[in-house]
């Protein structure tokens, strides 16, 4: 992952800059990002440049009929309405993210998957680094996930880095080797995947596992095999940790297994309040 300063997230502990949630009553994620953040950006929080849109143009040839809103802090960020700003305060602005509807009358919709896999990658990818100064956060950062741009088997894939302070919390809330099943999280893909490829049966009783356990999560998906877990290389006890995907072949298995990951910050957030 990116470093900041001489600090790498799996090493030490941050103050926040971000938080991903999924939200089991609207079935979307939530994006909080700190102000820190958001104008340590190129030109005053404009991200067009990771858009590969030059400074002069203001939309990409696949959307002539949407703006491209590429500034952080707006109403919205992205094509259309998929990414929308909720909440604001002193410290954080709030992103809603909704997924549209990839698979219509038994095809792919291409347009519907670019609108949302391009916009979604460029600020997930913004996250992975943290600010160059330190937020005012009392809470330290928990973890960071990014996807691709999800449009193939070429870009397509999720990532992400736990801190040590998370782990921390991972071990004591799951001591033991075996693998716990966290239902929120399953739930999460669930209602991630049937927003975007519609309701199919036989998938929903067979090919969603999410779980726990001290070395941090395990979740699959419909796919060969397509899952993500934490990297098979071993960590100290005082340290975080890599998650790695296996298989991701498209925005559709991204998006699902990004949707179990801001899931378990959910669960963990809902355990902590017991």
């Amino acid at each position: 992952m990116n470093t900041r300063k001489g600090k790498i997230l799996i090493f030490e502990d941050i103050p926040a800059w971000s938080k991903l949630r999924f939200e089991p009553k609207t079935g979307n994620l939530t994006l909080k990002l700190h102000r820190g953040l958001i104008f340590q950006a190129p030109n005053d929080g404009d991200l067009k440049p990771w858009f590969g849109v030059k400074q002069n143009e203001e939309q990409l040839p696949l959307f002539k009929e949407d703006l491209l809103e590429s500034r952080l802090g707006k109403e919205r960020f992205g094509y259309r309405d998929d990414i929308v700003l909720v909440d604001e305060d002193a410290s954080w602005y709030t992103y809603q993210i909704t997924l549209p509807q990839f698979y219509i009358n038994e095809e792919y919709c291409w347009g519907n998957m670019t609108r949302i896999c391009k916009p979604l990658s460029v600020l997930l990818r913004h996250t992975e680094c943290s600010p160059l100064v330190d937020t005012d956060s009392v809470d330290f950062q928990d973890f960071v996930a990014i996807v691709g741009e999800g449009t193939g088997r070429q870009n397509s894939f999720v990532a992400g880095t736990i801190s040590p302070s998370y782990m921390g919390r991972l071990r004591r809330i799951f001591e033991v080797e075996k693998r716990i099943e966290i239902p929120l999280m399953t739930e999460a893909m669930k209602s991630a995947h049937k927003t975007m490829f519609g309701e199919n049966k036989d998938y929903y009783r067979h090919n969603f596992r999410s779980m726990i356990e001290k070395s941090g999560p395990y979740l699959t998906c419909p796919g060969d095999a397509c899952e993500v877990h934490p990297e098979y290389h071993s960590h100290g006890v005082r340290e975080g940790m890599r998650l790695v995907d296996h298989n991701v072949d498209n925005g559709i298995q991204q998006f699902t297994l990004l949707y179990g990951l801001a899931a378990m910050g959910t669960a963990l957030d809902e355990m902590s309040a017991q």
